[in-house]
């Protein structure tokens, strides 16, 4: 079951939300087509993608209309694309100094 609700800036859970959560919190987790269960493996893998999300800092940069176009055709991870393409670009010393010729 879904519940949603609306919360505005500054508001606090009334007490009943606060026990839901609660309750909740001590439910088993129900599994499904959309959330099916996670092997040790997969668990893993997503441990290790959110504690490296973790270490990274974020930024602002400016693209032009073109290259935020091709971007956004990565799909809806393509800040994550660019972030990878921008650390293996960054690391290659070749690139970085044709970059800084011009």
């Amino acid at each position: 079951m879904n519940v949603t609700v609306n919360v505005k800036k500054g508001q606090n859970p009334t007490q009943e939300q606060i026990q839901e959560i609660r309750n909740a919190a001590n439910l088993d987790p129900v599994f499904d087509d959309e959330s099916p269960k996670l092997s040790y493996e997969q668990m893993k893998r997503y441990q290790k993608a959110a504690l490296q999300k973790k270490n990274k800092i974020p930024v602002t940069i400016e693209l032009s209309d073109a290259d935020y176009e091709a971007a956004k055709s990565f799909g809806a991870s393509y800040r994550s694309v660019l972030s990878d393409i921008l650390s293996i670009a960054i690391n290659d010393p070749n690139l970085v100094n044709r970059v800084r010729i011009r």
